[in-house]
């Protein structure tokens, strides 16, 4: 068994593109055009066309364990938009007999959700450190035999 602890510093991992805030596919293409095919350049200005969007990439990854989470202060990455795909993505480990997020409101800060979908938004900026490494290993203890 594996678990998946995403942590990104950029919203493509698992902020909804749909909801057009935060890093947005226009800013990601003008600086890392590296990142993804020339066909998505399609979608700089009208991600409301996106045949998919996170939520149903992160629903992938069922029934796997999965912890989400987002900085505070970290704006760009729409720790929100995390939030609501995590959740949204949430049904397909309930159809695999596993539990999904285990919450339906965002948490407060620094109370991490490690449902086998998890979400952890933490205090802080843009960085990862050793609290985070310590929420990460805490959710896969749980989750992974």
């Amino acid at each position: 068994m594996f678990a998946t602890a995403s942590s990104g510093p950029n919203a493509p991992a698992r902020a909804l593109f749909w909801r057009r805030y935060g890093e947005r596919i226009v800013h990601i293409d003008t600086r890392f055009p590296h990142w993804f095919r020339d066909r998505f350049r399609q979608y700089r200005e009208n991600e409301s066309a996106l045949p998919v969007d996170q939520h149903q990439l992160l629903a992938l990854m069922a029934p796997r364990p999965v912890l989400v989470s987002a900085k505070t202060q970290d704006r760009w990455a729409d720790p929100k938009g995390m939030f609501v795909s995590t959740k949204h993505a949430s049904p397909a480990w309930t159809v695999l007999g596993q539990q999904g997020l285990a919450t339906r409101t965002l948490p407060k800060p620094d109370a991490p959700v490690l449902s086998r979908a998890g979400y952890h938004l933490r205090s802080g900026e843009h960085t990862l450190n050793l609290v985070d490494w310590g929420v990460f290993l805490d959710h896969a203890d749980r989750h992974v035999r």
